[in-house]
């Protein structure tokens, strides 16, 4: 192999490395005129110089020519056993690893070739998997479903039972109508195509959860407002909040004004929401970083996860009274807010839960 100048005549031109080394092209080149350079490299143990061997792919010559660029490239890298796309097939993304991208001042023109386009192993047609087209959850009455799928003349099957649907199984020819919490499974067949994937949805019809069953001993304890713990550490899902507080006490409303840390910080707020009326309830956090809102022991909003600020909504059908909740809050780094509140039956519009509305009985 020829002598390397290893001050940075070598570079890693296209972006493909392993554990042992990296495919490199003579950063003074383009690419595809010249040659790679395969580097492989260890570290010594003595004083920990790096020693670097390197072998190089001539691509001038023109019994290579038909192995130029991106072919010869291609050859490479799979001779090594690695993959030169710039997509993931679900195989490589359910194998699990590390994705790590390298960024340089020149453009070249890897990925921009036809056959670098994604594309499907499956070598006949095959139908859209069904769809529905509206929302089934917390229905009351009836509810008509309507399914559909993309593929024309696909003949929909379907079963309520939860079974795997069959050419044998009902044809949907309309409308299906459900008027209990049911789980709707449809398949679509057309000859020719390879059948669709099976669609499964469940339809939930809207039962209110009960309000609280307190003792006339707690009743009179209630307090206006809410109870919190603070936390301080390395948030980054609400799961991390664990341990004791540093400390707790109670607020007219969730609050993070009150924070010691100007990050990594954390609040669980809780006490009891007086419902209204009884009806469906839309509940929404806006966050930064992540916070989740818990009712009845559901959770109703799963706003989690290290972030900006965003907003995330949730539905749950509620009886009249008082209803137990947990608000959880963290903050990772840099902004912080937090806000909540609702949509009451018959509203069109989202509102805070007035101070009034929440209560809490007191820690003994």
């Amino acid at each position: 192999p020829p002598t390397l100048d290893t001050s940075g005549t070598v570079r890693d031109a296209r972006g493909f490395a392993s554990r042992d080394g990296f495919l490199g092209a003579k950063s003074d080149a383009d690419f595809g005129n010249y040659g790679m350079v395969w580097i492989h490299s260890r570290k010594q143990a003595a004083d920990s110089r790096t020693i670097v061997s390197a072998q190089y792919l001539v691509c001038e010559n023109d019994l290579l020519e038909p192995y130029q660029r991106q072919e010869a490239y291609n050859t490479a890298v799979s001779s090594y056993g690695g993959v030169n796309t710039v997509y993931l097939t679900h195989e490589q993304i359910m194998q699990g690893g590390v994705l790590k991208f390298t960024l340089s001042a020149k453009p070249t023109d890897w990925g921009t070739s036809a056959d670098a386009a994604p594309y499907s192993y499956t070598r006949c047609p095959v139908v859209s998997i069904p769809f529905v087209r509206r929302d089934l959850n917390l229905f009351t009455g009836t509810i008509d479903v309507e399914i559909g799928s993309a593929t024309p003349d696909a003949a929909i099957h379907y079963t309520l039972d939860g079974s795997e649907p069959t050419e044998r199984s009902p044809l949907y020819t309309a409308p299906l109508a459900i008027s209990s919490t049911t789980v709707i499974k449809a398949k679509a067949f057309r000859p020719g195509y390879l059948p669709s994937a099976t669609m499964a949805i469940t339809a939930t019809e809207a039962i209110n959860r009960p309000a609280a069953s307190l003792t006339e001993a707690q009743q009179a304890e209630l307090k206006h407002g809410v109870s919190y713990d603070y936390f301080e550490g390395p948030f980054l899902k609400v799961e991390d909040i664990t341990g004791n507080p540093l400390n707790s006490g109670t607020l007219s409303r969730p609050s993070i004004e009150g924070a010691a840390s100007p990050d990594h910080f954390a609040f669980v707020f809780g006490g009891f929401i007086d419902v209204p009326s009884d009806g469906i309830y839309t509940f929404f956090t806006r966050s930064d970083d992540g916070s989740v809102l818990i009712i009845d022991d559901v959770l109703v909003v799963d706003n989690n996860d290290s972030h900006a600020a965003v907003t995330a909504t949730g539905t749950i059908a509620l009886a009249k009274g008082l209803h137990r909740f947990t608000l959880k809050y963290f903050d990772d780094y840099e902004g912080e807010s937090l806000q909540w509140g609702w949509r009451i039956p018959g509203d069109t519009k989202m509102t805070d839960i007035a101070p009034e509305r929440l209560y809490y009985l007191p820690k003994k």
